[in-house]
Formats: C-alpha cells, sequence, structure tokens
C-alpha cells in the first residue's frame, strides 16, 4: 500500500495515498515495521520496477517525514536502543552506493 500511495501512475494510487494520508493525519498511533520501511526505500529506488525511480534521498526523506510524526513509530527497532537512524543510514548509503 505504501508503495502504491506513492505512484502516481498506479490504478491504486488514488484510493492508497487517501488511505495513507488519513493514516498519518489521524490520532491514532502508526506503527510501521522495519521490513515494511526499508522495503518502501527498495523498492521505490529499483529501476527495474519503476520507469523513473525515486533517488535513495527521495524514498528515505518520505521515511524520516513519516517517524517524524509524533504518532507514528517504528514497530521493532533495529538497534537495542532503539535508535534505527545508524542502521538507516548504513542501508542508505549502501543502496545510493549502487544507484
Amino acid at each position: 500500500l505504501l508503495v502504491y500511495a506513492y505512484d502516481s501512475v498506479s490504478r491504486f494510487h488514488p484510493k492508497a495515498s487517501a488511505w495513507w494520508a488519513f493514516c498519518l493525519s489521524g490520532d491514532q498511533r502508526v506503527g510501521i515495521s522495519w521490513a515494511v520501511a526499508l522495503g518502501f526505500v527498495r523498492v521505490c529506488t529499483n529501476p527495474r520496477i519503476f520507469a523513473n525511480p525515486m533517488t535513495v534521498d527521495q524514498a528515505s526523506s518520505h521515511l524520516e517525514l513519516w517517524l517524524a510524526r509524533p504518532l507514528v513509530e517504528v514497530v521493532i527497532a533495529p538497534a537495542p536502543d532503539g535508535d534505527w537512524t545508524r542502521h538507516a543510514q548504513l542501508v542508505f548509503g549502501f543502496l545510493r552506493a549502487g544507484e
């Protein structure tokens, strides 16, 4: 659903985008698993999937904006201290190297 929410050429985009906007602007907590977060970045930056894929910076910026919202959280943090940023920086660095 998250990929469709940002893929404006998909026939699923209008509903997925409206749903995600509703989730982000609501008053209920939104949990995103680390696998979904990284999967979104990986899929949206893949030129074998999209004619005009996002850059890693564009996709990771979406993720950072989601996680900056007070009611959005990573369901299971990738590090014992709960700091997802170090892990994200490493993964995004590897992805950028492959662009």
